[in-house]
Formats: structure tokens, sequence, C-alpha cells
């Protein structure tokens, strides 16, 4: 493969797939009932590399999510009333999943011992970095569907984002009871949870 030469893969969990452009694949998810209960219709995960010579290929990762009346894209801010508020929700979920995630990681490969604390204050910074309250930083999501209808949110994180290459593009789910109260009126039909085991302390 020469310099500047792409490849595409797909990298989430396809309820149906579509080819798309430029030699990349993704995925679509029908999150919404299609438009029947809510107003996101479509997501889609694009994933794949540009090689210009050095130890790795760049990669390449967009998501796309689509509002049902028009295809309109919808960014992750748009979602919500409070974008401030949302972004601080996904921030504390996604550092706390990957800092959990990564710290069991290093455990078992590591063991006890300084080598281990140094990976681990190596690890939090930059998960802390990546994972900073801006809306950036959560610009790849993908909505989450069961039996046609939205649950939650995936977090997709670029290489390199909260984690070193060798552990390509980490994605976090974060459930919609977290965040459902902030949503914008117009999403907040799209988005359905188990309000029940929430009472009864199941997650």
């Amino acid at each position: 493969m020469g310099a500047g030469d792409q490849q595409g893969h797909v990298v989430a969990r396809p309820l149906r797939q579509q080819r798309v452009e430029d030699g990349l694949a993704g995925v679509l998810r029908g999150p919404a009932g299609d438009g029947q209960d809510g107003v996101l219709s479509t997501s889609v995960l694009i994933s794949g590399s540009s090689f210009t010579g050095g130890a790795h290929p760049n990669p390449l990762t967009a998501s796309f999510v689509a509002h049902s009346s028009d295809n309109r894209l919808v960014a992750i801010g748009d979602l919500f009333g409070d974008e401030t508020a949302a972004i601080k929700i996904l921030s504390d979920e996604a550092r706390a999943q990957l800092q959990g995630r990564f710290e069991a990681q290093l455990r078992e490969q590591l063991g006890e011992g300084d080598a281990l604390e140094k990976a681990l204050k190596d690890m939090r910074e930059w998960v802390e970095r990546g994972t900073e309250p801006k809306a950036e930083n959560f610009a790849v999501y993908l909505v989450d569907g069961l039996d046609s209808k939205a649950i939650g949110l995936t977090l997709v994180f670029p290489p390199y984002q909260v984690a070193p290459y060798v552990d390509g593009a980490p994605q976090v789910e974060v459930p919609a009871r977290l965040f459902h109260s902030i949503l914008k009126p117009e999403y907040v039909a799209a988005f359905h949870w188990d309000t029940e085991a929430e009472k009864n302390g199941q997650h």
C-alpha cells in the first residue's frame, strides 16, 4: 500500500450495512423505530486509515446521526437543552468507565510494583485529557437501539485520544437514564429505559 492510500473497515456492531464512498465502510443502526417513536433514524460509524509513512497509518474515524424528518445531521450537542451539563455527564461516565477498564488491564498485565504505578499515572492523565468536558471530545457517537427503541449513546474515541494506538478506538456505552432529563423536547420520545429496573436498583 503506497503513501496516501486509504482503507476502511467496520468497527461497530452492525444492524444493517451500507457501502460508503471513498473506500470506507459504515454501519447503520436503527435506534428509534426508524422514525416512528422518535426522530433519530440512523447512526453511521465510519472507520478507516490513511498511510503516509511512519510506524502506523493515520486513523480516520467519524460518525453521522441523522434526523428522520429531513435527514439533517445531529451533532451530539444538538440533542440536549443544556449542552454544558450533558457534556459533563458524558465526560464523567466515559472517564470512569475507561479508567476502570484500563486499570484492570494494566493490573493483569503488570502485577503490583513501580511499573504498574507509573503505567496507571500515565493512563489516567491520557484518559483525563481525552475526556475533558468539551463537545469536540465526544463528536464521534452512535445512538444505541434495542427492539426499535433508543436506549443510550455509544461514545467512540479515535485512536490516540484516550489511549495508545494499540488500544484502537475504545467505545463507551452511556445509558439514557443518565441524560434523559436534559434532552431537548423533540428527542425525549426517541429514548427509552427501564424505569422500574432503575427504581429497584438494577442497571
